[in-house]
C-alpha cells in the first residue's frame, strides 16, 4: 500500500484492532505461533485490495469498521500462521478442515480413490510454496484473505483442481483431427448433405463432434455443474453449497446451458456438417440410439 492514506491505514486504529483479534486468537491456539506484525500486514495487504488507494481518509475510517467486523479472523489467523511455515497451525488446519477437503473431493470424482488422491494433491498443494515474481515464495493457503470462509475457500479451490486433474488425465484428441475425419467419411457417402438416413454409428460421431465443439464454449463453472448434476448425481441444494451459490442460481444455470448447449449443437451440425435444419431433430433422435454417445467423455476433455 503505497500511499500515505493507506499507510495511515495500518496505523494506531488498525493495529489495535488487529493486535485485539491477535491476541483472543491466540488464546484459542495456544500452539500456534504468528508474529503480530506479520499478522498486521497480511490485514493490511488484504484491506489495501479491497480498498482505492486515492480513497479520502473518511471513506476509509467509514469503511474500516464493517470490513473489519466482517472480517473471518480466526480463519485468517490460522492460514496465515500455515503459510508462515508454523507446524501447529497446519495441524490445527488438518484436524479442522481434511474432511471438508475430502467431502468436496468425493463430489467431484467418480469413487473414493480418485478422491483420495485429489484430497491428497490438495493437501500437497496447500503446502508447497509457489514461486512470485517478486522472487517470494507463499504457499497456496496464503491466498485465502478472510473474505468468505475458509471452507467455501476451501471447496472452490478443490473444484478447481478436480477440473485441471480431469483436463490432464484424458488423452487429448483435437477437435479438427476429429472434424477432419468425420468430414472425409461425409464426404465420401453417397448421400453425404442429403439427409440423415438410417446410418446411427454416422450420426452419433455427427452429434458427439458437435456437441463437443459447444461443450468448448462453457466456461468452468458450468461444466462443473453439468458434470455434478448429471454424472455424479449430486441435487441442485448441494452443489449450491458447493459453489456457494442459491438452488435456484443453479437451477437457472442448467436450464440456460441446456438451451445455449441445444442451440450450438444444431447450428454446428447444419453450418459444419450441412445438414438440413428439418433433419437436425431426426440426427439428434438417431444419434441417441448410439451406446457410445459418452457425454461424460466429453465433459472431461
Amino acid at each position: 500500500m503505497p500511499s500515505e492514506t493507506h499507510q495511515e491505514f495500518i496505523a494506531a486504529p488498525l493495529r489495535l484492532a488487529v493486535e485485539k483479534r491477535h491476541r483472543q486468537i491466540q488464546e484459542t491456539f495456544q500452539d500456534i505461533r504468528l508474529d503480530l506484525d506479520y499478522f498486521l500486514q497480511k490485514v493490511a495487504a488484504v484491506m489495501g485490495k479491497r480498498f482505492p488507494q486515492q480513497a479520502s481518509r473518511s471513506q476509509l475510517d467509514g469503511a474500516r469498521t464493517e470490513f473489519l467486523d466482517a472480517l473471518k479472523w480466526e480463519e485468517l489467523f490460522l492460514t496465515t500462521a500455515c503459510a508462515s511455515g508454523d507446524g501447529a497451525a497446519w495441524k490445527a488446519f488438518h484436524l479442522r478442515y481434511h474432511a471438508v477437503i475430502q467431502k468436496a473431493a468425493r463430489y467431484c470424482t467418480e469413487n473414493s480413490s480418485e478422491a483420495q488422491e485429489l484430497s491428497e494433491s490438495m493437501m500437497s498443494d496447500l503446502f508447497l510454496p509457489a514461486s512470485k515474481s517478486s522472487g517470494q515464495r507463499i504457499s497456496k493457503i496464503g491466498q485465502y484473505d478472510g473474505i468468505g470462509s475458509l471452507e467455501g475457500w476451501i471447496k472452490v479451490v478443490v473444484s478447481r483442481m478436480a477440473i485441471d486433474q480431469i483436463r490432464r488425465s484424458q488423452k487429448q484428441v483435437s477437435l479438427e483431427e476429429i472434424e477432419t475425419k468425420q468430414q472425409s467419411r461425409i464426404e465420401r457417402s453417397p448421400d453425404a448433405g442429403s439427409g440423415v438416413g438410417t446410418d446411427v454409428a454416422r450420426a452419433s460421431q455427427m452429434f458427439q463432434t458437435s456437441l463437443n465443439h459447444a461443450l468448448k464454449q462453457l466456461d468452468a463453472q458450468e461444466k462443473l455443474i453439468l458434470s455434478l448434476y448429471y454424472l455424479k448425481g449430486v441435487n441442485l441444494k448441494e452443489i449450491g453449497k458447493l459453489l456457494r451459490v442459491h438452488e435456484s442460481t443453479v437451477s437457472r444455470t442448467l436450464d440456460r446451458v441446456k438451451r445455449q448447449l441445444r442451440k450450438s449443437v444444431e447450428k454446428h451440425l447444419r453450418d459444419h456438417f450441412r445438414v438440413k435444419a428439418v433433419e437436425v431433430p431426426q440426427l439428434i433422435q438417431v444419434a441417441h440410439l448410439q451406446a457410445d454417445v459418452d457425454l461424460k467423455k466429453i465433459l472431461a476433455d
